[in-house]
């Protein structure tokens, strides 16, 4: 009977997986799409989900009551998730480690913010995050690439991204989009 269970669990396991795949590899496209900001941030999760269960942390998610849909560019959005959400699982200690990923909508703007109580960034560096190839981590971990990347996928989008740390305690990125960015852009 228990094996039967496993099996049952572990293809459940496999279906979510390959749903996260899929999700991601259809949305690599170049045109612009209307998306549900929580099934992008679940797909995430879903992909990143072993490295974070190695780890043993907590990710707690405060999804918007009501679903918020964004019309962006499906696959550099989900890069940006998976970059801040990589670093964090990175910063966070193993077996004490909490991310919490909140998301809200005011007016035609939406609000994702990731704060875990890792490491955090010293105030000297945090003009510099953006920069490519800028890193706090040690010699091959990481190329610096990651949030500047991202950077510049919010800033494509007509949003904002901003960061607050408390070095080993909090650091909070927080991103602005706007629903429709094409509106901004007069498209």
């Amino acid at each position: 009977y228990q094996t039967i269970l496993d099996i049952e669990f572990g293809a459940q396991r496999v279906t979510e997986i390959i749903k996260s795949l899929q999700n991601f590899s259809r949305l690599n496209e170049n045109d612009v799409k209307s998306i549900e900001l929580s099934e992008s941030i679940k797909s995430t999760l879903t992909i990143l989900g072993s490295h974070a269960r190695k780890k043993n942390i907590n990710i707690e998610v405060q999804f918007s009551k009501s679903p918020i849909l964004i019309k962006c560019f499906p696959a550099l959005i989900n890069q940006v998730f998976v970059n801040i959400l990589s670093n964090s699982i990175d910063a966070v200690k193993e077996n004490i480690g909490d991310i919490k990923i909140k998301t809200r909508q005011l007016n035609n703007t939406c609000f994702i913010e990731i704060i875990d109580n890792g490491v955090g960034i010293k105030e000297e560096n945090l003009g510099k995050i953006f920069d490519p190839f800028f890193t706090t981590k040690e010699i091959g971990e990481g190329t610096g690439l990651g949030l500047s990347i991202s950077y510049n996928i919010i800033k494509k989008h007509n949003g904002n991204f901003s960061v607050n740390s408390i070095p080993n305690k909090e650091t909070s990125f927080t991103i602005e989009l706007p629903l429709n960015f094409l509106k901004e852009n007069g498209e």
